[in-house]
């Protein structure tokens, strides 16, 4: 029978197994008189703690030698056969302190040997030197872990750099060769031809190397968006550019649709263009003759925007369902795929979610397989507001993250406002807060710390005309109530054209009231 209720994880699992319940009751009251904080299961049947230590994590066993049926010489044998428990550390509570019984206990693998009746501040000490051990055990279990997969990783890199880069460079050599041939009239291949097919194998050998920096980035957390508004299209047909060589070279005719062109697209320029790379080339290398990519707007408002479908297809022979989820995973690759470092689609998918869009597979059986990229904040460019006008107006950030509060500048920035601050701290907001206040304050509430934050109003007659509130509901409306302000509520993720739009309301207003528009 097991007596107790699993608490806090995070505390010390401990077991004790006696026949006897005073026993089992005398060692609970101990160790909550010497108030040591732990999890602490009772059982005076050996048999049932044994079914649960088989199926359950423990942190230690404090076992009574002299027991009915299953004494703790057998308890302590089976827990050092299975797998699961060998490990868990084992104290002997006995009456019988026969040194034959000590020494065999410790021959068995016991951690240590407590006779009763038990003396209260020995037997804490010595469970929370055992606790703390292991403790000690664990960390470092888990540190040679990390330092194993480190090397690992590292050899994987080295593998594919090793292995990847050596194709195109072998190319780029033999092609340079047969250039050199054309230059002395030796070749019936002309030069133009040739470069192409460098440019193409020194494109490939690039995409390598940045695929292999952003995958360290995205391992670090360090893999950030430098975001602007460009044209979706002119981005599009650039990459298509870029891979027209290697499509030509394999045979590949390509083909591109616009359902709306000259759309604008708030992101990391770069980055989605190292997507668009990405997946047509993994296009290109399983098509039989044709590489599509079709652009569909969806979901547009005047309001808010909309999201961008960009579909790359192929006639190759189609991903099966059960792989396609599974070739965004690291360093996958496809059976047909006899090259590449397969971190191209993995890399493309943490970029996509870093934009707040979307990537997936879609296959047609053996009429080829389609990758579909779903992009958000994308606007026409008479939805964006005109701002220039407000140039000399004055906005605050207020952020504890300074990505987050580079991201809520850099829209503002690109919208043409250039009195942009930022303020990190609650003591820098109330500092930036002093003498001349801002026009407008964007405070971002996925910190507690500022969603938490009490400005003491009646010490500052002035404060800013506006607040914008970045952030859940609940605690934009907590924040507004704690300091008795009507704010504006913009939730998260960020979208340029609703922010834009709600900075350009607020600008109007500036110096004919104290108060904002509530949404």
């Amino acid at each position: 029978m097991a007596q107790g209720e699993e608490r806090d994880s995070r505390l010390p699992r401990i077991v004790m197994i006696d026949d006897e319940m005073s026993n089992l009751q005398i060692v609970k009251i101990i160790l909550a008189r010497e108030h040591f904080e732990c999890d602490l299961l009772l059982y005076d049947d050996a048999r049932q703690a044994l079914d649960y230590l088989r199926h359950n994590a423990v942190d230690l066993v404090l076992l009574d030698l002299a027991m009915p049926e299953v004494d703790g010489f057998e308890v302590l044998t089976r827990l050092k056969e299975w797998p699961s428990t060998m490990e868990i550390p084992v104290i002997f509570l006995s009456a019988y302190q026969e040194t034959e019984y000590i020494l065999k206990a410790f021959a068995m693998g016991a951690i240590d040997f407590i006779g009763k009746p038990i003396i209260s501040p020995i037997l804490t000490a010595r469970i929370r030197h055992v606790i703390q051990a292991r403790s000690l055990q664990k960390e470092l279990q888990r540190s040679n872990k990390e330092l194993l997969d480190t090397n690992r990783l590292k050899d994987e890199l080295l593998s594919i750099c090793s292995h990847d880069l050596r194709a195109p460079l072998s190319s780029i050599e033999l092609i340079c060769q047969f250039l050199s041939d054309a230059v002395a009239g030796e070749s019936s291949q002309s030069m133009p031809e040739l470069i192409n097919r460098i440019v193409s194998q020194s494109r490939v050998a690039r995409r390598l190397v940045e695929n292999l920096l952003d995958l360290n980035r995205i391992e670090e957390g360090r893999l950030l968006p430098t975001s602007s508004f460009f044209p979706v299209d002119e981005l599009v047909q650039s990459c298509l550019e870029d891979e027209a060589p290697a499509l030509q070279a394999r045979g590949i005719q390509y083909r591109s649709t616009q359902s709306h062109p000259g759309l604008l697209c708030y992101g990391d320029r770069e980055m989605i263009a190292q997507v668009l790379h990405n997946v047509l080339n993994n296009a290109s290398k399983h098509a039989h003759a044709c590489v599509s990519l079709d652009c569909v707007l969806r979901e547009h408002s005047q309001a808010s925007g909309g999201s961008l479908r960009i579909t790359i297809g192929d006639d190759g022979p189609g991903i099966p369902s059960a792989r396609q989820k599974s070739v965004f995973e690291k360093y996958a690759k496809l059976e047909t795929q006899g090259s590449g470092s397969g971190l191209g689609l993995y890399i493309s998918k943490q970029i996509v979610e870093l934009h707040h869009g979307r990537i997936w597979a879609e296959s047609n059986g053996r009429r080829g397989a389609a990758f579909v990229i779903e992009l958000a904040n994308i606007f026409t460019p008479e939805q964006l507001p005109e701002l220039s006008d407000y140039h000399h107006n004055r906005i605050l950030i207020a952020s504890s993250s300074r990505n987050t509060a580079q991201a809520l500048e850099g829209v503002l920035v690109e919208g043409g406002l250039i009195h942009v601050s930022q303020a990190h701290t609650c003591p820098a907001l109330d500092d930036a807060l002093r003498g001349q206040p801002p026009d407008i304050a964007v405070v971002d509430l996925h910190s507690p710390l500022l969603a938490e934050h009490r400005i003491q109003i009646g010490n500052r007659p002035q404060l800013p005309t506006h607040w914008i509130l970045y952030g859940p509901s609940d605690l934009a409306q907590g924040f507004a109530g704690e300091n008795n302000l009507r704010c504006t509520h913009m939730p998260a993720p960020l979208n340029a054209l609703v922010y834009l739009r709600h900075i350009e309301k607020l600008l109007r207003t500036c110096g004919t009231s104290g108060t904002a528009l509530c949404v």
